[in-house]
């Protein structure tokens, strides 16, 4: 059995060197948790994604004003699309 806490690290951040640690140790205890932190604000500030363009609801009412059926209106929608499509080329 391979004793994984008999190794002898240098943190990357700070450069203070850890004895009896595990292989794939790389920070120290100050280090990791002010490491963990940052990552976690980091986390915390990304912009979310982009809510979707329209949603169900939007859908049927728009289909229900167009006086058409919600199969209706998104089959009219798709065809619109592949017609672009063509268009383009």
């Amino acid at each position: 059995m391979r004793n994984y806490y008999g190794y002898t690290r240098v943190c990357q951040d700070c450069g203070v060197v850890m004895l009896g640690v595990a292989c794939n140790r790389k920070r120290c205890d100050a280090c990791r948790d002010s490491w963990e932190l940052e990552r976690q604000r980091q986390r915390d500030h990304t912009t979310p994604l982009d809510p979707p363009p329209s949603t169900l609801e939007d859908d049927v009412k728009a289909a229900a004003d167009a006086g058409l059926s919600y199969g209706k209106y998104k089959a009219m929608q798709l065809m619109s699309k592949e017609e672009d499509k063509h268009v383009r080329r």
